[in-house]
């Protein structure tokens, strides 16, 4: 039986989801400018001084003062900023394409020439510490700069934005008829040296220092974490799937769909009484020392990291 626990994705850290429709996250607070026969409800915040109108001939983008950026029908897709750029795609009988635009005048600053890094849905990586991994036409990751520049050669099979100066990337082993038979994950500094070895069949982005990993599959496999020196941490023996570390806990999920959280020593220090919500995104994590959880009851309220309920404001 698929569970949540095997749908969830853990590491999906500095990616756009494209939507040809306003339902997207975008930044909350820009200023919108006057636009003859364009409610201002109906816009939507690129940047601070961007804003997006879906019309019929496609999604366009004008400044705070009115003045056309992005014509409509340009591209098929146009999301947020991301350190100074705004991802734009197009996509035509199936075939994707994705680059970069400079926001203050429309230009590409990266060519739409890259492939969609979504699972199950188009999607494009946004900038992370002045990077961006990208997904070329032979299906290999790189890096480039905010200039366009290609920093880190195309030659990962599977690429993580930069967290705390590292990225986790991949490389696999192919069979004679081209097919992916074995791939392995380590992390890389900003320069494309290698700082953890690949040898774990998962690895997620570095939070508070700490990056989990895992060897062998999602249901069978074993799981740790390792810091920034690729020291193991928290051994390779947990059997659940673990979360992003953050106020010192991090989220462990069961096959049954219910979590608790662990500390930086491995040790449950928060009981498996809280249920998954959804089926997208991280396990859930603290901020400011609170967390949002559900009961098994199907009640939502904040614990604080004593696992003692709080107010949420």
């Amino acid at each position: 039986m698929t569970t949540k626990a095997s749908l969830l994705k853990l590491g999906l850290s500095g990616f756009f989801m494209l939507s040809a429709g306003p339902a997207m996250a975008y930044t909350d607070i820009c200023t919108k400018p006057n636009i003859s026969g364009v409610s201002k409800d109906s816009m939507t915040c690129l940047s601070k001084n961007l804003v997006l109108v879906y019309g019929e001939n496609g999604p366009a983008a004008y400044d705070s003062k009115g003045k056309t950026i992005i014509p409509a029908n340009r591209y098929t897709y146009i999301l947020q900023e991301s350190e100074g750029l705004i991802a734009v795609a197009n996509e035509r009988d199936g075939d994707f394409s994705a680059g970069y635009i400079s926001p203050a005048t429309g230009k590409q600053v990266i060519p739409l020439k890259y492939r969609s890094t979504g699972e199950y849905d188009i999607g494009i990586n946004s900038f992370s510490e002045g990077l961006v991994a990208l997904l070329n036409k032979e299906d290999k990751y790189g890096f480039l700069n905010t200039s366009g520049k290609t920093v880190i050669p195309f030659k990962y099979s599977d690429a993580d934005s930069f967290s705390e100066g590292l990225a986790a990337v991949s490389i696999s082993s192919y069979d004679k008829d081209g097919y992916a038979i074995d791939s392995k994950y380590g992390y890389i500094d900003k320069a494309g040296k290698t700082v953890v070895p690949f040898k774990y069949d998962y690895a997620d982005s570095f939070s508070e220092g700490l990056a989990v990993v895992r060897q062998g599959t999602w249901d069978s496999g074993k799981w740790g974490v390792i810091n920034k020196q690729g020291k193991t941490v928290i051994p390779l023996n947990l059997k659940h799937a673990i979360g992003k570390f953050s106020n010192g806990l991090a989220s462990v999920l069961r096959a049954d769909d219910t979590y608790g959280f662990i500390n930086t020593k491995g040790k449950l220090v928060i009981p498996y009484n809280y249920l998954i919500e959804s089926y997208e995104g991280e396990l859930p994590r603290f901020e400011n020392g609170k967390a949002r959880v559900i009961n098994k009851q199907g009640k939502s309220y904040c614990i604080n990291t004593k696992g003692n309920k709080v107010s949420c404001d």
